[in-house]
């Protein structure tokens, strides 16, 4: 479902590259888990999959493809509204973990 290849993520500014080559398959019921450094591109990886990196700021390059149909070149709008469709049909859904971690603390309260 979920393809990424040679991704590539450049900030603007000082034109380094922080995110160098990276690709990775995720299929329909599989899970990824991206370990590293902090600083090593974690976060800039999940964002630049999910369309959400500030173009102003970095440059991506490399292919993203979600059942095969490349996301890169899509524009914002575009990219957005297909990712909500595969949400409601696939339950694809970006883990928010401080959204996770605050149910956590609602729940230690309510005593649940």
């Amino acid at each position: 479902m979920l393809k990424v290849n040679g991704l590539e993520i450049t900030a603007r500014s000082t034109k380094e590259r922080i995110v160098k080559g990276i690709s990775f398959e995720v299929g329909k019921g599989e899970t990824l888990g991206l370990i590293g450094e902090s600083g090593s591109g974690k976060s800039l990886t999940s964002k630049a999959v999910m369309h959400l990196l500030n173009r102003r700021v970095f440059t991506v390059n490399g292919s993203i493809k979600w059942k095969n149909e490349e996301m890169l070149r899509k524009k914002y709008k575009d990219s957005q509204r297909l990712a909500w469709t595969a949400d409601r049909n696939d339950n694809a859904k970006p883990h928010d973990s401080i959204c996770a971690d605050d149910k956590a603390r609602q729940t230690d309260r309510n005593g649940l």
